[in-house]
């Protein structure tokens, strides 16, 4: 099935990073509307396109390694990673695309990933996004000192 979504559509409510260009993004758009075909999630067409619309701008973030930052004077510090165990709970996009969800398929989803990431049901799934437990950590560990100029 074709996309239910334009990149004109997602950045009406989402600004993309500067480096991500609209091809980038269609193809983002592309895997996004695949993945939720796949579920067979039956709802509308208008609740599976707002659906679509918000899993957007999640599944681009957990395509990069977003940066979180603060500031304390001259001093900042950038930490890069840090969602991917929360899954579609742990991003305001996800966790508005689970709330347009009123069948809890999402939900389900969600709750799998992080019962899968806190080690809950034994190592079955030992990746979250195909990225490994293992490479999560190092991810979210990553951090960037600097000083203001």
């Amino acid at each position: 099935m074709a996309a239910r979504v334009t990149a004109a559509e997602v950045e009406e409510i989402w600004k993309p990073p500067i480096n991500m260009q609209t091809p980038e993004l269609e193809r983002v758009i592309d895997e996004t509307s695949a993945w939720l075909d796949s579920l067979s999630v039956p709802l509308s067409a208008a609740l599976l396109k707002a659906v679509e619309r918000y899993l957007v701008p999640f599944f681009a973030n957990a395509n990069k390694l977003v940066p979180s930052s603060a500031s304390v004077g001259s001093v900042s510090q950038t930490r890069t990673g840090g969602f991917f165990a929360a899954g579609l709970l742990g991003d305001p996009w996800g966790q508005r695309a689970v709330t347009l969800d009123t069948t809890g398929t999402l939900l389900e989803i969600a709750r799998q990933a992080a019962k899968a990431a806190s080690g809950e049901d034994g190592g079955s799934i030992p990746t979250f996004m195909g990225i490994s437990n293992a490479d999560q950590d190092a991810l979210a560990s990553r951090t960037v000192v600097g000083i203001n100029g």
